[in-house]
């Protein structure tokens, strides 16, 4: 867990298509409700490479961020 602005947090890196975030983000809430936390408020996403056709699927990371208390 680390804190934002925002407050408290837990992320977590994707790589791969998008299509495959879904199975991160559980994992994810996973990760929090083991440590007794909650999600917060609407995940966030920061995208770290450039998603264009040219951009192969497998190679797109993403910081997949869910507020928590």
């Amino acid at each position: 867990m680390i804190t934002s602005l925002g407050g408290p947090v837990v992320q977590v890196m994707h790589q791969g298509p998008l299509d495959n975030e879904y199975e991160t983000l559980a994992r994810l809430g996973a990760f929090a409700r083991e440590r007794g936390l909650r999600r917060a408020g609407p995940h966030r996403e920061v995208r770290l490479d450039p998603f264009t056709a040219q951009t192969p699927q497998d190679t797109l990371r993403t910081i997949l961020r869910d507020p928590v208390v």
